[in-house]
């Protein structure tokens, strides 16, 4: 075919074959230049050999190469023996762990692009080729763990992880989630479970499929939920498998398992029997536990700033709460000084002068007040008692303990007056009115108090009928009726005096063995005469009193026939208040009891 020029439709085209151009002579237009020929041309070495003249350039081959010699053997690329070497580990691990050569040949080529992009430079060719053979496992969902690898390339299995999660993200491969289930098969077959196996795994993959439901397997470890849900399976058909057994094979702590099982007991699934878990399908979802403890962190967050804000209103209110009781208290003051027992106040400098004023005030307040306590309850008959045969102050010879230093401290006190009417100066009317119930108050707290006490009053009333059929039937019964001692009533003590009176109950019986009846006797007695009596020279009233006269030469007498018993005088020595106050409060104690 005539070339002809495109520009002027000459024919006459100069062709260059050294220089690889074509030019037409009619215009000048270079037409071709730089000409590439197809021949294939050699040349004589100086050695005698014969060498290609010209490159070859693979299709797999980043860079041209020449070839040597005329048998065309050129020299080998470091591209091609990488691809060597890594397609040989690739079929070492893989016969070790029996995979199929379809996953071989997808690993070769997940290697193949990760050399093509310089995805291996820098790292260690063992690594970079079995994260190739796991992800195409992962890809075609086999039954192999990483960690399986790990063993057999005796490589830390953190650093398989890390060139596995680089080669995925960098090669753009979506790698689906792993489905607990296809491990189920596996650690049942190490397990060793016989006959019952397919029993076993069928339940075991049942539990994983309802926990996968339940969010219980998302973000989890498979072989954590698959050792769980075995454990759960080997115990329901009686095997006995601990823990320990299930985690010596699926490789994951104690921890992890526990935890997998604490997690599907808060499900509604845990609660059926094995027989309703094998037919009944629950149709309800549970939330993600992660969902539920951010829901139970939020609410304790809730609880925590609802304390604190109670504790900043507790603190704000403190200060108001102190100013209103010590306004209370205040009040309830005025309250007592206006009332009818606001004039027994007595003021307490009087008592600060002496200690024995400090005593009496002492006493004087403890009488106040419980003569106060006795004004607001209901008086009793006296009914006789022991008590009433006991000796009192006056038989005791002890005069009231009020003396002129005592009254000292009740100068400013007035009488009570004892018409029996309460002094209500200082209460309101509205006061008064809010202590007297309604009608329908009066109903409800009635109402309210059978109420809390109805079984008291069962049981009462169960105890009188009891008590009401032991009488009848004790009456009834003539061996059981008790013999009914009459109590012989013993005839007053008639006496002039109050010490008449003393002697005659210190007679008929001694009241304690503690109490010196001869020094109280001598009490009784006056004072300003000397007794001619021989009974009151006894030797305790010496001891009171003193020793007596030593002996002395008699005096001569007028009538030397007579002889005076003279009574020792007691020694004049200040007595302390306190017998006296002890005397008055055991008094007072005596006459209460």
């Amino acid at each position: 075919m005539v070339k002809t020029c495109p520009h002027c439709g000459c024919t006459d085209i100069d062709e260059d074959a050294a220089r690889g151009d074509a030019t037409c002579t009619g215009c000048g237009t270079v037409l071709e230049e730089n000409t590439i020929v197809s021949d294939i041309q050699f040349a004589e070495t100086g050695g005698g050999g014969h060498a290609l003249i010209g490159q070859f350039v693979s299709s797999d081959g980043a860079q041209p190469s020449s070839l040597a010699g005329v048998r065309g053997l050129g020299a080998q690329e470091s591209r091609e023996v990488t691809l060597q070497k890594g397609k040989r580990v690739i079929q070492e691990v893989a016969s070790q762990l029996r995979i199929n050569q379809h996953c071989m040949d997808t690993a070769l080529n997940f290697f193949k692009m990760s050399v093509s992009r310089g995805l291996t430079r820098g790292r260690v060719r063992t690594h970079v080729v079995t994260a190739c053979l796991y992800m195409t496992c992962r890809i075609e969902n086999t039954s192999h763990l990483l960690l399986d690898f790990s063993d057999v390339t005796q490589v830390n299995v953190y650093d398989l992880g890390k060139t596995f999660s680089f080669l995925a993200r960098a090669l753009k491969i979506n790698l689906p989630p792993t489905d607990p289930c296809m491990y189920v098969m596996r650690f049942a077959s190490m397990l060793k479970f016989g006959e019952k196996e397919k029993d076993v795994v069928t339940l075991a993959t049942r539990l994983v499929q309802r926990m996968k439901r339940d969010w219980l397997a998302t973000g989890r470890r498979p072989t954590g939920v698959c050792g769980a849900a075995l454990l759960l399976a080997a115990r329901s058909a009686n095997f006995n498998r601990t823990v320990a057994d299930i985690v010596r094979v699926v490789h994951v702590g104690e921890a992890v398992v526990r935890k997998r099982l604490e997690e599907f007991g808060q499900t509604p699934s845990s609660s059926l029997t094995l027989d309703e878990f094998a037919t009944v399908d629950l149709e309800r979802d549970e939330d993600p536990p992660a969902f539920r403890e951010a829901r139970l962190r939020a609410r304790l967050l809730q609880q925590q700033q609802e304390d604190l804000r109670l504790d900043q209103l507790q603190q704000q209110i403190e200060p108001l709460e102190s100013e209103v009781q010590r306004a209370l208290d205040e009040k309830r003051r005025e309250r007592f000084k206006r009332g009818p027992y606001a004039k027994l106040a007595v003021d307490d400098t009087f008592a600060a002068v002496d200690p024995e004023l400090a005593v009496a005030d002492e006493i004087v307040r403890d009488l106040i007040l419980d003569d106060v306590d006795q004004d607001g309850e209901p008086e009793e008959p006296p009914t006789p008692s022991y008590n009433d045969y006991r000796p009192t102050l006056e038989s005791l010879g002890i005069r009231s303990p009020a003396d002129a230093s005592h009254m000292t401290a009740l100068v400013d006190t007035e009488p009570l007056n004892e018409d029996g009417e309460l002094d209500l100066s200082g209460i309101d009317d509205d006061e008064i009115e809010s202590y007297i119930l309604s009608p329908p108050e009066s109903a409800l707290k009635t109402k309210v108090w059978m109420k809390n006490n109805a079984s008291h009053l069962q049981v009462m009333e169960e105890r009188q009928r009891l008590r009401r059929e032991q009488e009848e039937k004790d009456k009834n019964d003539p061996q059981k009726r008790k013999k009914v001692k009459r109590r012989v009533k013993k005839e007053p003590i008639v006496a002039a005096t109050a010490a008449e009176a003393m002697e005659k109950v210190i007679q008929e019986k001694k009241l304690s063995n503690k109490i010196n009846y001869d020094v109280l006797k001598f009490l009784s007695g006056p004072r300003d005469k000397i007794s001619e009596e021989p009974s009151v020279t006894h030797s305790s009233l010496d001891q009171v009193s003193g020793p007596p006269e030593s002996k002395a030469p008699k005096s001569p007498s007028k009538n030397p026939g007579a002889t005076l018993h003279k009574v020792p005088q007691p020694t004049t020595r200040r007595r302390s208040i306190k017998p006296v106050v002890n005397c008055a409060v055991a008094a007072k104690r005596a006459k209460k009891a």
